[in-house]
């Protein structure tokens, strides 16, 4: 992803996820059960950037006339024109890969709000999850995150002509996309503390270049350095992803997303304070990998340390340039490094060096693309699956698939696989999967279908799940599939029947709507605001106002409802359908009814701000 070459633009400040947490747990989907209320179950979904600067601002302060680059105050924020982004998990039984949903992004002068650019976000889930929080973890939430995805929809603005920054990083772009690399962490879960709902994050935007996938970052990879399962519990740092120019004399490296953090603000741990193999350790540094065969842990010979780039030890580095590094290759290695792999060389105290971590094995790594899917019964569905050799596209690289036992889910009825075909030309490859009614599997808490976890690799352990070993991927690197089970649209839709059970279950979820709006499993409430539900249900699934936010309603459940909100004849006081019992003969529909039902958008737009909630993990 170009987000880590020149030019970029940096950012830091702090996000909020205003999640709910009541569906935290499968209990609480069960109608009639006492429900347990965790750290937000008022919460609203909201996802929004607050107070995101400009980093290193003095690197636009001044022109060769004498004159400040508008880049200088330059903020970024989530869009002035509509309701927020969203922030949604896949289901209770799979909360690692919580997505964002309509987030535009705008960049504007702090000052005067002079636009420079803004565009639609793709719609992206986090990756690279780990424990970077070593000491103070009083904010309750040590993880980190990272969402990697394009702008599309550029538009810019007066700010962006009279920027030397932003025109150069609109020079570098390809069509009408930029890139961009979202760092999160430091999330607080402490309701006493002020910033509670709010973590820390660091947003860097760069130049989109051709044929580049829109979420997935696959150039190269060195995995991450540290024994996860030590007395710290932390590794020193998580894998270190780069891009190498063609000619060989630099390298894009995204630092900052693998630097083990002393707290929430973003302060950098000294890795020493870990302890144990840690103790002794002067420095990191990242070179090529030394000629002779050697094992992480093995004491490489001083003839053979190349290391040509010391990892960043200042507290302050990361908070004060977003992570994101430009490295100049020495000339003697520009010939080597576009097909040499690159380790983590740890220098210790007593001079001598260790080869702590290297790039993925033959420089290979591959990576899925968009790896959320939500499926109905009879739907098909193709992942794509992006594979690089020392960031080239490979060809012909086999990549098996199946059920990851590992991180939940099920092998169950309700998915199958196509085996997967060799990677192509352009290193590309597809897991093509078709859905089928996996039936109530989770029934005992009405949880709706079953949650799949899919696996992709070169090899498989004796236990026919993934061998990741040398890939630089972790257990989470998986496509997640909820797959809904088989609800037949009724002819004629009832409430108690067909509307009620469902539309409770979200009542109790989601208790932010009864105490802002209306409790969305009463009849009457329905009724008296069927033109406002209507309207959001009728959404598209990438607006913010679609409903339910959580985009978790089946579409046999969504037609079924929109059909039964749909049933009125033209009086909006007139009650719908409850029961084959109560059921009247329809009056005849008069030309004022059709174009008062076809009115129902502009009549309802104003009223209508459906927001319930999300995400359970937040980084």
């Amino acid at each position: 992803m170009s987000y880590l070459h020149d030019p970029r633009l940096s950012f830091g400040g702090r996000f909020l996820s205003d999640v709910s947490t009541r569906n935290n747990v499968d209990e609480n989907y069960k109608l009639g059960a006492e429900q347990q209320n965790l750290w937000n179950v008022s919460g609203g979904a909201t996802f929004e950037l607050l107070d995101c600067g400009i980093l290193q601002p003095d690197l636009f302060a001044r022109r060769p006339d004498g004159t400040h680059d508008p880049a200088s105050g330059f903020v970024v924020t989530g869009a002035i024109d509509r309701s927020s982004a969203k922030m949604v998990d896949l289901d209770p039984d799979y909360q690692m890969a919580s997505e964002l949903w309509a987030l535009k992004l705008r960049v504007a002068h702090r000052a005067t709000g002079t636009l420079a650019f803004e565009g639609e976000m793709a719609l992206c889930s986090f990756r690279d999850l780990w424990t970077r929080q070593y000491g103070d973890r009083s904010n309750g939430q040590p993880a980190g995150g990272r969402f990697v995805s394009t702008l599309s929809g550029i538009t810019w603005g007066p700010a962006a002509n009279a920027s030397p920054a932003t025109q150069a990083l609109r020079a570098a772009t390809t069509g009408d996309r930029l890139s961009v690399g979202l760092h999160t962490f430091g999330y607080y879960y402490t309701q006493s503390d002020p910033r509670w709902r709010t973590g820390a994050c660091m947003l860097n935007i760069g130049p989109s270049l051709p044929d580049e996938p829109d979420t997935a970052l696959v150039h190269r990879r060195i995995a991450s350095y540290g024994d996860r399962t030590a007395r710290s519990g932390a590794a020193a740092t998580g894998s270190l992803d780069f891009a190498v120019s063609e000619d060989g004399t630099q390298i894009f490296m995204d630092v900052g997303h693998a630097l083990l953090l002393s707290g929430p603000d973003g302060r950098l741990a000294d890795v020493r304070s870990l302890g144990g193999a840690f103790a002794q350790l002067a420095r990191l540094s990242v070179g090529l990998m030394p000629s002779s065969p050697s094992n992480p842990g093995a004491v490489i010979p001083e003839p053979e340390v190349q290391g040509f780039f010391d990892l960043p030890q200042s507290p302050e580095w990361y908070i004060q340039t977003g992570g994101v590094v430009t490295l100049e290759v020495p000339s003697a290695f520009t010939a080597r490094v576009n097909t040499t792999r690159l380790a983590l060389l740890a220098h210790r105290d007593d001079g001598s060096t260790q080869l702590a971590a290297t790039e993925t094995t033959d420089g290979v790594f591959y990576r899925s693309e968009h790896f959320v899917l939500r499926l109905d019964p009879g739907d098909s569905a193709s992942v794509k699956l992006i594979a690089r050799k020392f960031g080239k596209p490979l060809a012909g690289l086999q990549l098996q698939a199946g059920f990851d036992l590992r991180v939940g889910g099920s092998t169950g009825p309700g998915l199958t696989l196509d085996p997967v075909p060799p990677t192509d030309a352009e290193g590309e490859t597809h897991i093509t999967m078709m859905a089928s009614d996996p039936g109530a599997p989770r029934a005992a808490n009405d949880l709706d279908g079953q949650v799949f976890a899919l696996f992709y690799a070169t090899t498989l352990d004796p236990g026919g799940q993934a061998n990741r070993a040398g890939t630089g991927l972790g257990a989470l690197d998986v496509v997640a599939v909820h797959v809904r089970e088989a609800f037949p649209v009724p002819d004629q839709p009832e409430f108690n029947r067909d509307i009620k059970p469902f539309m409770t279950q979200y009542a109790q979820l989601y208790p932010i709507m009864s105490a802002h709006l209306f409790d969305i499993s009463d009849y009457r409430a329905l009724v008296a605001n069927r033109q406002a539900m209507l309207l959001a249900f009728s959404r598209d699934i990438g607006d913010p106002n679609y409903m339910p936010v959580t985009r978790d309603m089946s579409s046999g459940r969504m037609a079924t409802l929109v059909k039964w909100l749909s049933s009125e004849i033209g009086d909006p006081a007139a009650p719908i359908l409850v029961a084959a019992a109560t059921t009247a003969a329809a009056p005849p529909t008069t030309a004022g009814d059709a174009h008062a039902k076809g009115d129902v958008k502009e009549r309802a737009a104003e009223a209508i701000s459906l927001e319930s909630q999300v995400s359970k993990k937040q980084v």
